[in-house]
């Protein structure tokens, strides 16, 4: 050992201890300067995201436009054709007709007690056709058609709020 020593003094007059230590030290230390190099993100790391996120959202903001209005607008065929059903119903006890003729505005604010649920004033404010169930690019519901007190088919209505252009 002290051999070993004697070569080593010509390097500072270390011992193997010394040494020893100086080599473990700079074995965990340089790790650590590693790390803390690589730690956090790029720039063009950040950027990426940025726009990725950008893509994410171009595509799903459209999703949702008009997603309110389509709800309120399903909740109006909703209450209509549980209206329409307890007047066919009704009609058909008493030996009437209904709707006569075609479903129009007068029918569906007869059967919307209440108009304050929804952002439109009345029947008015919104187109009513009847289409084929298909051909609705709306709010779809049923209309019982009532003959002389018997239920005698079904209408296809459709909602659809007019478009401001």
């Amino acid at each position: 050992m002290k051999d070993t020593t004697k070569q080593l003094q010509g390097h500072r007059s270390m011992t193997l201890v010394e040494l020893a230590k100086q080599h473990v030290h700079r074995m965990s230390s340089e790790p650590r300067r590693r790390r803390q190099r690589e730690e956090g993100f790029t720039l063009i790391e950040l950027v990426i995201v940025l726009v990725v996120l950008g893509i994410l959202a171009a595509i799903a903001v459209p999703q949702f436009t008009g997603l309110q209005e389509r709800t309120q607008l399903a909740s109006l065929a909703t209450a209509a054709a549980s209206g329409a059903s307890n007047v066919a119903t009704d009609e058909a006890l008493s030996g009437g007709t209904w709707p006569g003729g075609t479903f129009a505005e007068s029918n569906l604010d007869d059967l919307i007690d209440d108009w304050d649920n929804y952002p439109w004033d009345s029947a008015s404010d919104l187109d009513i056709s009847e289409d084929n169930r298909d051909d609705c690019e709306g709010a779809h519901f049923t209309v019982p058609d009532v003959e002389a007190g018997n239920i005698v088919g079904q209408r296809n209505a459709c909602l659809t709020v007019p478009s401001s252009d």
